[in-house]
């Protein structure tokens, strides 16, 4: 359990801030004045993780979708409600099947966050006075919602006792974010029982664009991790330029906060993110991902690569990676690129030296139940740790590839326990505590009731 207090974990003494940086983030030299007030005002909500970007309603039916053209694919809708490239019209799922549906995009994460820091309050004897009522919550969301129902039912999903949400804004006439998941029901040709087509419609944070309030806020919480997911996911905002708008917020967002990161997506294209790649401190992909934007390569997602085949990817993946690697920055950087059975880690010291590790998952062998956000939520999980118990190592500089691997492991532990599924419950009572001394013990674990028994043994 950790030992500093809520208050003390999130968003210490805000940095200093100069007429200029305001300038540059927009603001006329009228409104300096005004926004400088508001940075420095002692009772503005603070937040240790601030994750920013898109929201998704994700809504799962199944039926014989053996003919459809998306099928083992991803579909991107455009705000006029066709599918970009082939004008197919999109009709949205039914309400009923949308109350039913799954918060994802950057609600993955959160919701098993929040698992955690509810353990951790019940633990503390402090759901109410150290959690519920006060502003000062862990982890917050950032992204915009339409004046929709699927923003309605989104935004009232996420636990809110826990989680901010009070930068999940609604933009009127706009529809929220969602993801239509057709199943197949039964196997039918090549098309196998469980296969999916995915129909992905952005709506209001599909026109995710960095503006000048919205860097205020930010700066106003001081998180330790701001995270960006996911570029390639605006196609009416920032991903219209080349990169040049998210290397923007990213550089910005450097000034303040010591660890900015992304997370990318199926829809990610290289020219989406290449300007960004120099700077940003954490980056974070699965393998199917990374081995298409980097080396231009088509992996079967359902396709279990041997470990010759995996390493020498990983090889290629770095020599891809390489020219972002050149220049050191002076800050600590961490590149992810997970698969089923493990995370390829390439990790760079402020002072440029490279190294790379895999780290294979302790609970590969336990099987999976639904594998909905998992990526988002072992990249979460390591944020959280890195985040919250070794700051002072990433600023300082001393966060090690040791610390890294840790962080990995932790987050493959708890996603582990997210994927067996909501029913399962298999997050209960579990605390970063307890995924961090599991993860240092270095045991492999075949069965979910093994990984459970030592988590609740760990205290």
């Amino acid at each position: 359990m950790p030992k500093s207090s809520l208050r003390e974990t999130v968003g210490p003494s805000v940095p200093f801030f100069d007429e200029r940086q305001l300038l540059s983030w927009g603001f006329t030299p009228e409104e300096v004045l005004t926004a400088l007030q508001r940075l420095r005002d002692p009772d503005r909500p603070r937040n240790l993780v601030l994750d920013y970007g898109t929201t998704a309603l994700d809504v799962k039916h199944k039926g014989n979708y053996a003919n459809d053209r998306y099928m083992g694919g991803l579909a991107l809708v455009g705000p006029d409600g066709r599918v970009i490239g082939t004008g197919e019209a999109f009709t949205e799922p039914e309400e009923a099947l949308q109350v039913d549906g799954h918060t994802g995009g950057i609600a993955n994460a959160a919701f098993a966050v929040a698992r955690v820091l509810e353990a951790e309050a019940r633990e503390r004897g402090a759901v109410d006075a150290g959690v519920a009522n006060t502003r000062n919550k862990i982890w917050a969301l950032m992204a915009c919602l339409g004046d929709d129902r699927a923003g309605e039912i989104y935004k009232c999903k996420i636990p809110r006792s826990v989680i901010d949400v009070d930068l999940l804004r609604v933009q009127e006439d706009t529809t929220s974010g969602l993801a239509d998941i057709r199943i197949q029901q039964q196997r039918s040709g090549r098309v196998k029982k469980g296969d999916r087509a995915i129909y992905f419609n952005a709506g209001a944070s599909g026109r995710t664009r960095l503006t000048k309030e919205d860097m205020l806020e930010i700066a106003r919480r001081g998180p330790f991790n701001f995270n960006i997911s996911y570029p390639g996911l605006f196609p009416e905002g920032m991903d219209g330029d080349d990169g040049a708008s998210l290397d923007q917020l990213v550089t910005q967002a450097q000034e303040f906060c010591p660890m900015v990161s992304m997370d990318i997506h199926g829809f990610t294209k290289m020219e989406h993110i290449r300007p960004a790649l120099s700077h940003v401190d954490l980056f974070n992909a699965n393998l199917v991902e990374a081995a298409r934007v980097f080396c231009g390569e088509t992996i079967d997602a359902a396709e279990e690569l041997t470990d010759g085949k995996k390493h020498a990817l990983h090889r290629r993946l770095f020599a891809a990676m390489q020219p972002f690697l050149v220049s050191p920055t002076g800050r600590t950087r961490m590149f992810t690129i997970t698969d089923a059975k493990g995370c390829f880690i390439i990790f760079q010291t402020p002072k440029g030296d490279v190294q790379t590790k895999y780290v294979a998952s302790s609970c590969s062998d336990i099987p999976a139940k639904d594998k909905t956000g998992a990526g988002d939520v072992r990249f979460g999980m390591q944020r959280l740790w890195m985040a919250r118990e070794k700051a002072k190592a990433w600023q300082s500089g001393t966060f090690n590839l040791k610390d890294a691997k840790q962080a990995v492991q932790i987050g493959q532990i708890a996603t582990t326990l997210h994927i067996q599924g909501r029913q399962a419950n298999a997050l209960e009572g579990v605390t970063l505590a307890r995924l961090a001394r599991v993860a240092q013990s270095g045991e492999q674990f075949k069965t979910l009731r093994r990984l459970r028994g030592v988590l609740m043994n760990a205290a």
